[in-house]
């Protein structure tokens, strides 16, 4: 568990969280839809208590959609 006030683990070890592009990227994600490493909209959700949890705001969205 991470506490949400100093951002470390139990050990007193700092964590990172990487959140993903939020740029739509077509080199990277010619022929792709979300979930996918280089979709846009990654999010971490931090919860008390709680693993951190990754979520992608914009999976349901269409590569037209961004054109």
């Amino acid at each position: 568990m991470i506490d949400s006030r100093s951002g470390k683990d139990p050990a007193g070890r700092p964590r990172m969280l990487n959140t993903g592009s939020w740029v739509y990227e077509p080199l990277l994600v010619h022929h792709a839809r979300g979930p996918h490493p280089y979709w846009p909209g990654g999010a971490v959700i931090l919860e008390a208590g709680a693993q951190p949890r990754s979520v992608g705001l914009l999976d349901g969205l269409d590569a037209d959609a961004w054109r």
